[in-house]
């Protein structure tokens, strides 16, 4: 008898993980639920959406023709909760989804600080969706005054995106250097000095007590320090937190939903995986959200649901990209190993990027994120050749990894 397999979102982990499971199981049914603009997109792009420097048909990966293609059923809706009683997740209009099992693949959200005054007021923005971008862009009116709150790599991502604005940008950052922990002290400093030549102000130890409105709009922010800032907007851009709002009450979970080695929850035939879920063995522990581990995760718990053992461990990934006129290449973990100034930067498709061996093993892997990795930059630190697939293939159960080619 054929299994149903329920998977709620369709970014990084849940398109991977469903695509997967279509392959693995070709006589099992395989939904995919997801309501956004576009079901799965590459969504660290989103600030070289803001910029200018991409559209959507960039940032595109894969629509309900694709998904059909695959033997994957895509429903654009909105789940709700779940019912693990009666194993059935419900969603937004009454309809009920029975599932045999289900994988909670519902991402991150940008952590907004409940203690903080005035945080419903118009004119404060987050950026984790395409939905958010046409407000925040009718924001930037010529002469405003904006504050990006935040100083990890997405803060400072957008705060780059701004200076293609005529806005006044301040970066206002906790820490006591910016990129902080992906680049190191020194690194974050000299970071700094390239922001600021292109006009961004920085603020490092201080951050957000309330903001202050008028009329119900945001005019500016009161800090922890004493301070007072002018703005009329506001981006952000803290950490990243696993969106539970589905199942919080069901599942054990701390800033996402607890798994084991083999994703499964404290619910019988719930998974997670990507972003929405933490290891049990790892739950206190400071870890690395991102899109490309997300859908790595989402292949692996494809197998898990589908019983199989788990493919070999992934490489380590490579990030790659340009800030403030600043180029950087990291293979492994934070910190990173290489930030360089002053090397072009080839613009291209959006791509992965595989660091091969000479014997043709994979030393890393990534997608290359909103700005583009030169091909040669890659080749001169990973001592290897490098082949870019298309953006899709990342997320493509039908992929050789020795050879870099679809199959």
């Amino acid at each position: 008898m054929a299994e149903k397999y329920v998977i709620i979102g369709a970014g990084a982990a849940g398109s991977a993980a469903a695509r997967t499971l279509a392959r693995l199981r070709p006589h099992d049914e395989v939904h995919l639920f997801s309501n956004e603009v576009l079901p799965t997109y590459y969504r660290p792009g989103l600030p070289d959406m803001l910029a200018g420097r991409l559209s959507i048909p960039h940032l595109k990966i894969a629509d309900r023709e694709h998904y059909a293609r695959v033997g994957v059923f895509l429903h654009p809706e909105q789940v709700l909760e779940l019912d693990p009683e009666r194993q059935v997740a419900k969603i937004r209009g009454g309809r009920e989804e029975s599932y045999d099992r289900l994988l909670l693949a519902t991402g991150a959200r940008p952590f907004v600080n409940p203690n903080w005054g005035g945080r419903r007021l118009q004119g404060i923005f987050v950026l984790r969706k395409l939905e958010h971008l046409p407000p925040l862009e009718a924001a930037l009116a010529p002469d405003s005054n904006v504050v990006v709150v935040g100083g990890g790599i997405r803060a400072l991502q957008i705060a780059e995106a701004l200076t293609a604005y005529d806005v006044r940008i301040l970066l206002l950052v906790r820490e006591s250097w910016i990129g902080y922990p992906l680049f190191t002290k020194p690194q974050g400093q000299w970071l700094r000095a390239h922001a600021e030549a292109l006009g961004v102000e920085v603020r490092t130890l201080d951050e957000v007590n309330e903001f202050l409105g008028y009329e119900g709009r945001v005019i500016g922010i009161r800090t922890k320090a004493g301070g007072m800032l002018e703005c009329n907007t506001v981006i952000v851009c803290m950490h990243m937190m696993g969106d539970m709002r589905i199942a919080q009450r069901q599942l054990e979970h701390a800033d996402g939903f607890l798994v084991d080695e083999a994703y499964r929850t404290s619910v019988s035939n719930i998974y997670a995986a990507g972003d929405a879920a933490v290891a049990r063995a790892d739950a206190q522990a400071p870890r690395w959200r991102g899109w490309e581990r997300a859908a790595q995760h989402g292949v692996r718990a494809a197998y898990a649901m589908a019983g199989l053992p788990s493919p070999p461990p992934l490489p380590p990934l490579v990030i790659a990209g340009r800030i403030f006129g600043v180029s950087y290449l990291h293979l492994g973990e934070p910190p990173l190993d290489v930030l360089l100034s002053h090397v072009e930067i080839e613009k291209s498709e959006l791509g992965i990027a595989y660091a091969l061996r000479s014997d043709g093993t994979i030393r890393a892997a990534s997608v290359l994120g909103f700005a583009h990795c030169h091909r040669a930059m890659a080749e001169a630190f990973t001592r290897g050749r490098v082949v870019e697939p298309p953006l899709a293939t990342l997320l493509d159960a039908n992929f050789d990894w020795r050879t870099g080619h679809a199959v």
